[in-house]
């Protein structure tokens, strides 16, 4: 697989997501032939927020403390959207652009 820089190019909005779009539709293929399709499915960041909070009731806190940076920042604010009783300290650091990483 190729590097994900644009040579060349400003980086924007628009030529960021002509490359990812690349990156994943070059990548996507080898996915979906090595992996099963029905596990990707549950890859997501509401999954991977109540795995957080799973782990947060087995282990006996009443609150989650986080510290996020990068895609942990759209763990936390989705873990305060989906749990805000549960929520303890949360330090975002680093925010993920999530215009560009999620659709309303």
């Amino acid at each position: 697989m190729g590097s994900i820089s644009l040579p060349g190019k400003p980086l924007n909005r628009v030529n960021l997501m002509v490359q990812v779009e690349s990156f994943a539709n070059a990548i996507g293929p080898f996915c979906g032939e090595y992996e099963d399709p029905n596990y990707l499915a549950h890859l997501n960041t509401p999954n991977v927020v109540r795995d957080f909070d799973l782990v947060r009731k087995l282990s006996g806190y009443e609150t989650f403390d986080f510290w996020g940076f990068s895609y942990g920042t759209m763990i936390g604010t989705m873990y305060a959207h989906m749990f805000p009783e549960r929520v303890g300290k949360i330090v975002l650091d680093g925010m993920s652009q999530i215009n560009l990483l999620m659709k309303a």
